[in-house]
């Protein structure tokens, strides 16, 4: 009898190198082909490595030939002792991930509808137990014009950022700043006389090419011997959509 043929007989016996126990393909020691339900086969992804010639790779391929062409159909986990694991299985129903009606388990209605009920339920003790997010602090005064940060135009090859003094820095350096910066400004008042205390002073940041320590303030960023306000960096912040 064939491999396939035992396999789908659910039988036991041998088609060397390969035994076969109540329709589970062995190759040695290691189960290479597992029934899940009466439709269905487990083949783990590193089946194919328990095969040590061309014609046992061409021997089961003749078997999954035989078992689809007979109706069945065949997954490839991982591992099928992954798999075989009801707690993650039911988490994955749960998370929506998993439909256990196509893989032939028959549940009824209100079980079906238990991942949707979950998601509900979820949601509603994450909004009760979790803290609300303050408003967010923002520089409120105004931006002079001498010292708007202005964007070279797009289509250069390296773009930059400019105040009227001449300081000027490239925007995805300027970028990369301000994502090290915002979370100290996040819920921080800018008033200087509220906090005129250094707030933190980053590590080592390459600045077109020369290595600073940036220095946040509560109402500015201090960069070597440069003082940009807050209120400068959170216009240009928001103006390219960073925020």
């Amino acid at each position: 009898m064939s491999l396939g043929q035992l396999a789908l007989d659910r039988a036991t016996g041998a088609a060397a190198p390969f035994t076969v126990e109540n329709g589970n393909i062995k190759a040695g020691h290691n189960l290479v082909l597992s029934w899940f339900n009466e439709k269905t086969a487990l083949i783990p992804m590193n089946a194919r490595s328990f095969f040590t010639t061309a014609e046992h790779h061409a021997q089961f391929d003749a078997a999954l030939i035989f078992l689809v062409s007979s109706g069945k159909s065949v997954m490839y986990p991982e591992t099928i002792a992954l798999f075989m694991d009801p707690k993650k299985r039911f988490v994955e129903f749960l998370e929506g991930k998993l439909d256990p009606t196509s893989l032939g388990m028959e549940l009824t209605k209100a079980e079906q509808g238990l991942p949707a009920a979950y998601a509900s339920s979820k949601e509603k003790f994450k909004g009760m137990f979790t803290p609300p997010i303050p408003d967010r602090c923002w520089d409120e005064r105004a931006v002079a014009e001498r010292d708007i940060l202005k964007v070279t135009p797009e289509g250069a090859r390296t773009r930059y950022v400019k105040n009227a003094s001449g300081y000027s820095m490239g925007l995805k350096t300027a970028e990369r700043l301000w994502i090290k910066v915002e979370p100290y400004w996040r819920n921080q008042s800018a008033d200087p006389k509220a906090n005129s205390n250094r707030i933190k002073r980053l590590d080592a940041f390459t600045i077109d090419g020369s290595y600073r320590y940036p220095e946040i303030y509560s109402d500015r960023l201090v960069i070597g011997c440069q003082t940009i306000q807050r209120n400068v960096v959170e216009t240009l912040a928001k103006e390219q959509g960073w925020v």
